[in-house]
């Protein structure tokens, strides 16, 4: 669905008076599509959660609204944009937690959205700490081991968690959640050593649950893009041992979550950035291979040309909203 220029103005001045929840979820998936689609600059759906999200009352559209921001920030806002507009939204973030009622759905969420928010920047690690040692309290605020393990993540993803450390978290929760969350804040840690050990692990190893790999995964993927722009010739070498060695099942979460997607677009075209040109000289000189395997390569491009295309927009504040 597409607003018209008088609409789009109109839910972007007033998304929060709209009553109607299914309404209001409308608006919101359309603002979305927009963003999603290089038709508004992402950084305009960013600023309507900023704005809105506080007021949204559907636990449910809240936290897709919240979880689209974040991938809007890391994915389509333009690198020269993205420091500040990541710091104003963890700022928002921060202060609805504090905001929200005690024990809400709404506060946990917002809860979430800093643990998450703060792998890319470390304004708030000290509230991310002290809400781990209990230091900094927050009323109604259920610390429980999902939400510390995000804790743990974002810690983890800004060089502040040793490996001692993780290991006492692991300690008080030793279940198949703890030893994925466990996985992938070892893996975040940002360093060269930890990267290429992990990479080891999840593309060689055979040791790994299906959990546990996407852990791993998850965790390799958080950290600075200089550390992961050596992996991207040797992922798209090592595709075909990969999916002729492993089960199916391993094998597509391999290919899929280690495609080399966090991109972002400094000069040229969208087709011209050396991602999306190394994929497509794969897919050219791969033309029988099995169809499950360039099904996932087609796909992982289709998401990356559509972040590097809403990157290419030019670069807006929220007052240049239509």
């Amino acid at each position: 669905m597409r607003l018209d220029p008088r609409s789009e103005a109109t839910v972007r001045s007033s998304l929060s008076s709209l009553t109607d929840p299914m309404a209001r979820a409308l608006c919101w998936t359309a603002l979305w599509d927009s963003a999603r689609d290089a038709v508004t600059p992402s950084a305009l759906y960013v600023d309507a959660v900023q704005r809105f999200g506080p007021a949204e009352t559907g636990i449910g559209v809240l936290l897709n609204v919240l979880g689209n921001a974040s991938t809007a920030i890391e994915r389509y806002v333009p690198v020269v944009e993205r420091a500040g507009v990541r710091r104003d939204f963890l700022s928002v973030a921060a202060d609805e937690l504090q905001r929200a009622a005690p024990g809400s759905d709404q506060q946990l969420a917002w809860a979430r959205t800093v643990a998450a928010t703060s792998r890319f920047d470390g304004g708030r690690l000290d509230m991310l700490r002290g809400i781990l040692d209990g230091s900094t309290v927050i009323e109604g605020l259920s610390v429980d081991a999902e939400l510390r393990w995000n804790l743990w993540h974002a810690l983890a993803a800004n060089g502040q968690a040793t490996t001692e450390q993780l290991d006492g978290e692991l300690a008080r929760d030793n279940t198949a959640a703890g030893k994925s969350g466990h996985a992938t804040a070892l893996a975040a840690r940002p360093d060269a050593a930890v990267k290429e050990a992990a990479w080891t692990e999840a593309v060689h190893g055979t040791s790994l649950s299906n959990q546990l790999l996407s852990a791993t995964i998850a965790g390799f993927n958080t950290g600075p893009a200089a550390l992961l722009q050596g992996f991207t010739d040797r992922y798209f070498e090592c595709l075909e041992d990969v999916w002729a060695g492993r089960s199916i099942e391993i094998a597509s979460r391999i290919v899929r979550g280690l495609y080399p997607a966090g991109q972002d677009l400094d000069d040229g075209t969208p087709d011209s950035h050396p991602v999306i040109v190394r994929t497509d000289e794969w897919l050219a000189g791969h033309g029988d291979a099995p169809r499950a395997l360039r099904r996932i390569i087609i796909e992982q491009r289709s998401h990356l040309h559509r972040s590097l295309t809403a990157q290419a927009l030019p670069a807006a504040t929220p007052s240049a909203a239509p």
